[in-house]
């Protein structure tokens, strides 16, 4: 509800506005070229970019707020209350399914409000299904973060989730600090007219390539701190194990790639997921992770404009997925890896997305996966299930990660950080709302995991 009132007053703004001047159209892929970027002038471009959204902001987009805003749980026991919750939030599109129904006995969580809560839970009901709440007032976390966040300021670490421009500057005093190892890349510019900025790390010319994204769902900010952190260990951690795959690999790090949402996220609202282009009256975005385009739109989507797993018009119809595409292309004969960073549930899950068949290099990809498995446990015994994509968490057509595989990367995984799928408790997570105090543990098992990967892909492969 809180979502559908900001849309019709920020429409109401538009309208009133000159409409050609409010609708920023995509750039055409084909004729845009990535050129080498003048590291300090994009930095201070985005700056003058991020103050321009932000007025824009402020004049036409109210806060969304979630007074009362429940997240609840509901677990099928049957097969049939299984089909029953997939049938009901299919046609519901407009409530914001946290957790997917997957499996017999899983939790599956939702946002609501008090209203929808109730004819939710009455029309669950004639199910069998007995929704509980796991938090009565989403606003209320949502306001510690914001308050944590204003009193960090601009200081630049892990104890707190930071904006896109105080991370983009942090990404350039690395290349000031490592000139000749690390520089500034430009990934192209987003709808809005961002730059997708990332790290270039390489000791040496021509050594097999990582690829490392994270922040394509707007509201899963743990992605972004997590990237950040592992370049931070890349270029100055004194562990031989880390240092092993930081000269090993030449590495691309792109901590945000859906910058406009990760913005509007924090300004506007807190758990905006999609992109942030126009499509019809009243709906915005697409979901990036699920507009690349290997076998687009057959698993896992909704064609409701509105809904958060909208794959967008068309295969690679966002112009941020074309830029990635057209950035990552020149790289995919080198390229031994691709991670993608998400939250939450604690899985580490590979190809593929849109069916539960086995990838081709099935059994090398568990291998690797078992061992970073056991790696991410290993510091804090934080549980992690390891998988197909489709087979433990949910068929999605359209992702990155499969996009990257189907190219030829040997090695693509995703990460769905902290919390649980089973956390309930606001002190240790609730969903995408992650508490700040939990960004360096959640950091530090993660990267564990990957230089665990990383070195065993070194070791066999």
């Amino acid at each position: 509800m809180a979502r559908q009132l900001a849309l019709l007053c920020l429409l109401a703004a538009v309208v009133a506005a000159d409409v050609k001047q409010a609708v920023v159209e995509p750039v055409d892929a084909k004729q845009a070229v990535v050129e080498p970027v003048d590291a300090k002038q994009a930095v201070v471009d985005v700056k003058r970019a991020l103050e321009a959204a932000q007025a824009r902001v402020q004049d036409q987009a109210p806060v969304v707020r979630y007074d009362n805003h429940i997240v609840a749980k509901v677990v099928p026991s049957t097969q049939q209350q299984l089909d029953d919750l997939h049938a009901f939030f299919r046609v519901n599109g407009e409530i914001d399914v946290w957790k997917a129904p997957t499996k017999v006995g899983r939790e599956v969580h939702f946002l609501a409000s008090p209203d929808e809560y109730r004819w939710v839970t009455s029309a669950l009901g004639e199910k069998g299904l007995k929704p509980e709440v796991i938090v009565s007032d989403v606003q209320r976390i949502i306001d510690n973060q914001t308050a944590s966040i204003t009193r960090a300021g601009d200081v630049f670490g892990w104890e707190n989730y930071h904006r896109l421009s105080s991370m983009y500057s942090w990404m350039q005093s690395l290349v000031s600090h490592f000139p000749g190892v690390a520089s500034l890349v430009d990934g192209g510019l987003s709808h809005e007219g961002r730059h997708m900025l990332g790290v270039r790390v390489a000791h040496a010319e021509g050594l097999p390539i990582v690829f490392l994204e994270a922040g394509i769902h707007a509201r899963e900010w743990i992605g972004p701190a997590t990237a950040t952190y592992i370049l931070h260990q890349l270029l100055m951690s004194a562990d031989p194990r880390v240092q092993r795959v930081a000269r090993s690999f030449e590495w691309h790090v792109f901590p945000s790639v859906n910058p406009d949402a990760y913005e509007y996220s924090h300004t506007t609202e807190r758990l905006w997921r999609k992109s942030r282009r126009r499509f019809s009256f009243g709906c915005f975005g697409a979901d990036l992770n699920r507009n690349f385009p290997y076998n687009w739109g057959t698993a896992g989507v909704s064609w409701n404009a509105c809904s958060d797993i909208f794959p967008g018009s068309g295969a690679a119809s966002e112009v941020e997925t074309r830029y990635r595409i057209k950035y990552m292309e020149p790289l995919l004969p080198r390229m031994k890896a691709f991670i993608a960073l998400h939250s939450y549930g604690q899985l580490l899950i590979f190809p593929w997305g849109d069916t539960t068949s086995k990838a081709a290099n099935f059994d090398a990809l568990a291998e690797v996966g078992t061992k970073a498995a056991e790696a991410y446990s290993s510091r804090y015994g934080t549980d992690v299930t390891l998988g197909n994509l489709a087979t433990v968490l949910y068929p999605a057509s359209g992702s990155s990660m499969d996009w990257a595989y189907s190219q030829g990367v040997p090695f693509a995984f995703t990460y769905e950080l902290r919390p649980g799928h089973q956390s309930v408790d606001p002190r240790t997570g609730v969903g995408f709302l992650l508490p700040a105090d939990l960004i360096l543990p959640a950091a530090e098992e993660t990267t564990d995991s990957v230089v665990a990967m990383l070195n065993a892909i070194l070791d066999k492969w």
